[in-house]
């Protein structure tokens, strides 16, 4: 007899099972989780889950996943179940630990995914999933990286239903903001609001010491604005806690970066290098600060150069054109009019000068000239002498 004796094969069941079905079993959730095969006998083995499940029954194990051989419903290699295979199984619990139903063996390792659950309104929920889906699915369209979203109700619960993203680091951000802004536009306002939810047992871990991981994810920006709330609510079959961010998307968005790294640490364990995204993040805000800069100098500019035309050109052409030009005018003309006048009566005088000065020369060069030296020269002189009289009586 091994040590899986004690355990029967419950068969694959149904893909519409409840949350309680056949002979005890409880499934906690719809959603498959992903593990590998640690430990296999001739019908029974154990898988070691990727993600730790987090339940008062998990313990009996050591968190492993138990697993019969009926409740293989596909294998992709159809060379059956061994150590070292990877499964994807939905989980149930029943009075002898957590089991493993309708189990899928994968050809390789799948790629490491992530499952953050966000909490939204119970009433839009049918807003959030819209008609056949399509708006849930638009989101996972529109957040580069996600894998899938899925929406449902919390049993017992009238007040919230839950969101879970799954893809990687990347994709579950992305996703978050996606339902943040979907949110926010349906109340028509620029503040998203996005609640988290994990397990109530790490609320500790979330707290940090004298609250120093929590004063690290939300930071100093007064318009974020983040509330913890422990053990509130029932989700899974696990207690939870939830962490609620409120702000603009572009002030919240570093929070939500840090908030979705302690999430992923204390889900998995793995610790995430965030200082590339945040350094990512800081740069396209930078660039789409530029980008707005630049778009809005050159409007400025020539709106100030159009008011400058608008304003001055008129008013100063008018007063110009009316004020300064008769002035001017008549001034000019009346200054020309006189540099002309005086100009022409210099020159008129200078040119009468030149002229009398010319004809008096002629003249007492003709009265020389009109000697007549054929005469003695008494005579001669006794002319001469009448000549130069004439001359200056004239």
């Amino acid at each position: 007899m091994n040590q899986y004796s004690q355990y029967g094969g419950q068969g694959a069941g149904s893909a519409n099972m409840n949350a309680q079905d056949w002979q005890g079993r409880t499934f906690l959730g719809t959603q498959h989780a992903v593990g590998e095969i640690v430990d296999w006998g001739e019908k029974f083995g154990f898988i070691q889950p990727n993600e730790r499940i987090t339940h008062p029954m998990a313990e009996i194990h050591q968190g492993k996943v138990f697993l019969h051989r009926n409740d293989i419903i596909e294998d992709e290699l159809e060379d059956g179940p061994r150590h070292g295979r990877w499964a994807r199984f939905l989980v149930y619990v029943d009075e002898r630990g957590l089991g493993a139903s309708q189990c899928k063996l994968l050809k390789r390792k799948p790629r490491d995914y992530f499952h953050i659950f966000a909490l939204v309104p119970k009433s839009a929920l049918g807003i959030i999933l819209g008609q056949g889906g399509c708006n849930i699915k638009e989101m996972v369209v529109n957040s580069e990286g996600c894998k899938r979203m899925n929406a449902e109700r919390i049993p017992g619960n009238n007040n919230f239903a839950y969101v879970e993203v799954v893809g990687d680091f990347v994709g579950v951000l992305n996703g978050c903001k996606t339902i943040a802004s979907f949110m926010a536009e349906q109340h028509q306002s620029e503040i998203t609001e996005l609640t988290f939810a994990f397990e109530a047992a790490k609320s500790g871990m979330f707290l940090g010491k004298k609250g120093a991981t929590l004063k690290r994810i939300t930071g100093n920006n007064p318009a974020v604005a983040g509330k913890l709330q422990c053990d509130c609510i029932f989700m899974n079959g696990v207690q939870q806690s939830t962490f609620t961010l409120t702000g603009p998307l572009k002030d919240v968005e570093p929070v939500y970066i840090r908030c979705i790294e302690q999430l992923v640490f204390m889900r998995t364990g793995r610790k995430i290098d965030i200082s590339t995204y945040l350094v990512q993040f800081e740069a396209a805000q930078n660039a789409e600060m530029a980008e707005t800069e630049t778009k809005e100098t050159p409007t400025e500019t020539a709106a100030e150069t159009e008011t400058a035309v608008d304003t001055e050109t008129p008013a100063q052409t008018e007063n110009s054109e009316q004020t300064e030009t008769p002035a001017e005018t008549e001034t000019a003309v009346e200054t020309e009019t006189s540099e002309q006048t005086e100009t022409g009566e210099q020159t008129e005088s200078s040119d009468l000068t030149e002229t009398g000065e010319q004809t008096d020369q002629k003249e007492e060069n003709n009265a020389v000239e009109v000697i007549d030296i054929s005469c003695p020269p008494e005579e001669v002189a006794t002319q001469k002498t009448e000549q130069m009289t004439e001359v200056m009586e004239d």
